[in-house]
């Protein structure tokens, strides 16, 4: 940009843009091009004045479901104890298939500056390997908690985080 107007390259066709009220940051602790379990760390901090309610945040983890079989999710730990739900929702072959992370109602309240931290799992019921190089929401660089634009969060599902694929 020169003088606030494009000088150089394409500008991105999908303009859903940061919202400024939460950051998601996350990474596979499993980079294994071809694994049999999308293993994931994710962080979500509270960016606004206001507090929200966990309960009012949805996370989607972008994958491809190559197997079309039936999906199996778990949380290993999360910051704030037993919190947190996953569920898996499956839309073909394509990459819109994603892990949504919703929080029950005894979360407590995310004041500004807040987060909830939590490691979770993806896998197949017959343990099928997935490819998670097609994966949408897939980060096989980083190897600590790095924002994902690739990753959505809503907040009571209005979009406020990140591009949906």
């Amino acid at each position: 940009y020169v003088d606030d107007k494009l000088a150089w390259g394409i500008e991105p066709e999908n303009t859903q843009l940061y919202q400024g009220k939460l950051d998601v940051a996350s990474f596979n602790e499993n980079k294994v091009p071809n694994t049999n379990m999308i293993s994931l760390s994710l962080g979500v901090v509270n960016r606004q004045a206001e507090a929200v309610k966990p309960s009012d945040i949805k996370i989607r983890y972008w994958f491809t479901n190559e197997t079309s079989k039936a999906m199996a999710s778990s949380i290993w730990y999360c910051k704030l104890g037993n919190i947190v739900n996953v569920k898996t929702v499956l839309n073909g072959t394509t990459q819109k298939s994603y892990a949504e992370f919703t929080f029950t109602d005894n979360a407590p309240l995310l004041y500004e500056g807040d987060s909830i931290y939590l490691k979770s799992e993806v896998n197949s019921s017959d343990w099928t390997n997935f490819s998670q190089l097609n994966d949408y929401s897939f980060d096989p660089v980083n190897t600590a908690l790095s924002e994902n634009m690739k990753m959505t969060a809503y907040i009571n599902d209005s979009l406020v985080w990140g591009v949906e694929p």
